[in-house]
C-alpha cells in the first residue's frame, strides 16, 4: 500500500458510524413531529416525555459526531 492510498484510507470514516448518526436523526424528526402533535392536542405529559427521548438521541447524536470527526 502505498502512502498516498494510506492516507486516503485514514480520511474515510467508519460508514456504520455514519448510517447510525443517520439514523439518530431520523427519530429525532419522528419524535419533534410526535411531540408537536402532543403539544396541539393538550397532551403535556406525553410531550414531556417525548422531550427526554428527543434529548437522549441528541446527546448520543453529538457523541457519535464525535466519534466520526475523531476517526476521520
Amino acid at each position: 500500500m502505498t502512502g498516498e492510498s494510506r492516507g486516503y484510507a485514514a480520511l474515510m470514516t467508519d460508514p456504520r458510524l455514519a448510517d447510525h448518526e443517520m439514523g439518530l436523526e431520523l427519530q429525532i424528526v419522528e419524535l419533534v413531529e410526535q411531540r408537536t402533535r402532543a403539544e396541539v392536542q393538550g397532551r403535556t405529559e406525553d410531550a414531556a416525555r417525548i422531550q427526554a427521548e428527543i434529548e437522549a438521541l441528541q446527546v448520543e447524536m453529538a457523541s457519535t459526531a464525535e466519534r466520526i470527526a475523531r476517526s476521520a
